[in-house]
């Protein structure tokens, strides 16, 4: 009885107040570790209820999940918005790896860190916004083809 109560971290009311059999005190255990162990995804409270339970309510859940999809909304945008930039860019451009100050293309709402991939060859980082290659040198942005 003492390893078991050592083991599960067991309550004493539960082994000396009620008189349960070994099945029965096992399955109290694991709800009650179950119980303490979980917490809500959203605001960390400890969550009650099902074993699966991941958010303490409705709010929480539909919280977590709105804000969640905002992010990825966000980043994409962010994605795109770089896309065109980079495009108008090349397109606009007569030189063959188009040169231009981070600062006006920050302006426009160009944000160098959000990239789909990134590669470092040779010493050099290369992001990528989707098919679109390109380096950040001496606060320059260089398009690359």
């Amino acid at each position: 009885m003492v390893v078991f109560q050592q083991q599960f971290e067991f309550r004493k009311f539960f082994l000396y107040d009620y008189k349960f059999d070994v099945k029965s005190q096992i399955f109290l255990c694991k709800l009650v570790k179950t119980k303490e162990m979980r917490q809500c995804l959203h605001c960390s409270k400890k969550v009650i209820g099902r074993t699966d339970k991941k958010f303490c309510s409705v709010g929480c859940r539909s919280t977590y999940h709105n804000e969640l999809r905002n992010g990825k909304a966000l980043e994409r945008y962010q994605l795109m918005l770089n896309r065109q930039l980079l495009r108008f860019m090349r397109t606009s451009s007569s030189q063959k790896e188009p040169t231009l100050a981070l600062g006006a293309l920050k302006s426009l709402g160009f944000n160098p860190e959000v990239c789909t991939s990134q590669r470092e060859y040779q010493g050099v980082l290369y992001q990528y916004c989707f098919e679109m290659a390109y380096t950040v040198k001496e606060n320059k942005l260089i398009l690359l083809d």
